[in-house]
């Protein structure tokens, strides 16, 4: 049997990305500050192009589900580096899930920093809904806070 809302129902496009990680030191794979200067470069390079397709699909919503960044208090230029990227994305809403490696603490960009207007953050502790500002949706999410979490 054939669901007759089907043909009727919008498709939602969604951009999902996680463990982006900018600003990881590559260290612990033996690469000297030339070959991490290059990979860093290549992981924004990575993170520019999805957005792009995010903005080209047209996706009506990113999400970004954890480690965005690779450490509690990354770089102010890759913060203002991200927080430019996502704001060009405007009016498409993006969600971003702070995660283990970049948590939301009272120090950390997610707290300190202003984001645009289209960014919604999931704050840690308890489950939050956002609305989307054009469609009938909800996204739920909750952010990390650096704690192990039994729940």
């Amino acid at each position: 049997m054939q669901n007759s809302n089907y043909c009727t129902m919008k498709r939602i496009r969604i951009l999902h990305t996680a463990d982006i990680h900018l600003d990881a030191s590559f260290a612990e794979i033996g690469a000297d500050a030339q070959i991490g200067n290059r990979l860093r470069a290549a992981q924004r390079h990575v993170f520019s192009r999805i957005m792009d397709r995010a903005r080209d699909w047209p996706a009506d919503m990113v999400v970004v589900s954890g480690d965005l960044f690779d450490s509690p208090a990354p770089k102010q230029e890759t913060v203002a580096f991200v927080i430019e990227t996502l704001e060009h994305l405007a009016p498409i809403p993006v969600y971003i899930t702070p995660g283990n490696r970049d948590p939301y603490s009272p120090n950390s960009p997610y707290a300190t920093e202003l984001w645009p207007e289209n960014v919604a953050l999931f704050e840690p502790k308890k489950w939050q809904k956002r609305s989307h500002p054009l469609l009938d949706v909800y996204i739920h999410g909750i952010g990390c806070n650096g704690e192990e979490d039994s729940g």
